[in-house]
């Protein structure tokens, strides 16, 4: 990255190294349940639990690390959209779409909107991967529920999991021209 006009703070985070994460935690639980289940450790915790207690209790911590990974995946695309922003808003690039944030960007500077502004220009300047972008913004929805606590029933018009959200941050990357 170039960018001299403004500094990140490289704490951003990758959606590969989320993914990979994400497989080890699920194998290091899945193998602690086995190991627990198949009598071959014995945590304290555990005593006096029931087998199905004991599977409940697994499966509750796999789904927390599930929804924990679709936070952060959603959360580091946010990331890449607002960083493209900053970009594409103060270096000298030529095409359309920095234009329009150059223009936002001498109104707003970096308090601007994720769904309203940069997301709609990219919509409206890039219309080939309004799908891609569409997709996503369902998923801010769901990033939305995680990210304020779960406390009341979404309506997200589809079903979210690691997969579907994984597919969808993979097609912003992977489809889209960010600068970033």
């Amino acid at each position: 990255m170039s960018n001299q006009s403004y500094r990140f703070s490289g704490e951003n985070q990758n959606v590969e190294d989320l993914a990979r994460w994400f497989q080890l935690n699920t194998e290091s639980i899945q193998l602690y349940r086995k190991q627990v289940l198949n009598e071959e450790i014995i945590p304290e915790q555990f005593v006096g639990m029931s087998r199905q207690e004991v599977q409940e209790y697994f499966l509750a911590l796999l789904r927390e690390v599930e929804l924990s990974f679709c936070l952060s995946m959603i959360a580091a695309i946010e990331a890449r959209f607002r960083m493209d922003y900053l970009i594409r808003a103060t270096e000298r690039l030529k095409d359309d779409l920095s234009r329009d944030f150059r223009d936002m960007y001498k109104e707003k500077a970096a308090n601007i909107s994720l769904e309203e502004m940069i997301l709609e220009n990219w919509k409206m300047r890039y219309p080939n991967f309004k799908g891609y972008i569409s997709d996503y913004i369902g998923a801010l929805k769901y990033r939305h529920w995680l990210a304020h606590g779960r406390y009341w029933n979404p309506k997200l018009g589809k079903k979210y999991d690691a997969t579907s959200v994984y597919l969808i941050c993979k097609n912003i990357i992977n489809e889209l021209p960010l600068s970033i």
